[in-house]
């Protein structure tokens, strides 16, 4: 039996969008639990789990990244194929949105601010969106 017509086109597509989240919600579990998510100044994450703990964990990542790959292969879904420039061009266009509404003018619906405040802002935001734009180059 053709493994393609184990199901229709848009029940394959549908599972390979739910074994993608769940590939990448175990990744992030994994980085949460190894440590290497914590390179950040915005976000600490404090540790929780003793070695034993996260041991138990890892094994239950590993059998649900099995049973994925072994769902992905069984029903032949499809990757989902993305280019490095898509990932780049829609990252620095989200940031430059963000750095937009974060100008001392658009932050005044929070409340006033004095002019020092303001240009210290600005200042930084200014610096931002000009790097940002640097890498809106990079098509």
């Amino acid at each position: 039996m053709d493994s393609k017509k184990l199901l229709p086109e848009n029940h394959r597509r549908s599972l390979s969008v739910t074994a993608k989240f769940i590939e990448e919600g175990l990744d992030e579990v994994e980085s949460i639990l190894n440590g290497s998510s914590n390179h950040s100044v915005t976000h600490i994450v404090e540790t929780s789990y003793d070695n034993e703990t996260k041991e138990k964990i890892y094994a239950i990542i590993k059998e649900i990244q099995s049973v994925n790959k072994e769902m992905f292969d069984t029903l032949s879904l499809t990757p989902q194929i993305t280019y490095e420039s898509r990932v780049v061009q829609s990252q620095a266009v989200y940031l430059w949105s963000i750095l937009v509404d974060s100008t001392s003018k658009k932050l005044s619906r929070y409340g006033d601010l004095t002019a020092e405040e303001s240009r210290l802002i600005d200042s930084y935001v200014q610096k931002l969106l000009s790097l940002v734009d640097k890498l809106k180059e990079f098509n």
